[in-house]
């Protein structure tokens, strides 16, 4: 009777089509590491879009100062504290006039709503992303 068994030819072969398989997998780490890391940055620049926004919301009508340069929160670090991570985002908040009776057309004057935009931006690399909110308050 004749044994069946792997011949070593085979065995090289079998060995070699793994190895390329596992190279191929362990390429993608790194890439994969970097989408989670730029996915993190969004959702917490997200986060805290969001937080000025209520911050916004909660405020008075009148209390929303629109200026020449219209920038109710300036450019700045969202921290300043060393080692925070949130040192790495700086967010500005402009508040401008708009008429709503004009699909929400810049305005120079009061007319009962302000157009709101948030935008968080974090440096990534040689990039530097950005994450806008916008939102309206209106006159009640």
């Amino acid at each position: 009777m004749k044994q069946k068994a792997f011949t070593l030819l085979e065995v090289m072969v079998a060995l070699t089509l793994f190895s390329i398989a596992v190279l191929g997998i362990l390429r993608l780490l790194p890439l994969s590491q970097r989408y989670i890391q730029q996915s993190g940055y969004a959702t917490q620049a997200s986060f805290l879009a969001q937080e000025e926004i209520e911050k916004i919301r909660s405020t008075d009508y009148a209390s929303l100062t629109v200026g020449a340069s219209p920038a109710y929160e300036p450019l700045a670090a969202v921290s300043t504290a060393s080692g925070d991570p949130l040192a790495k985002f700086s967010r500005t908040t402009v508040i401008s006039y708009v008429d709503p009776a004009s699909n929400y057309a810049a305005s120079a004057t009061d007319l009962g709503m302000k157009k709101v935009v948030v935008t968080v931006s974090w440096v990534e690399g040689k990039r530097t992303p950005q994450f806008t909110l916008t939102t309206y308050a209106y006159n009640h």
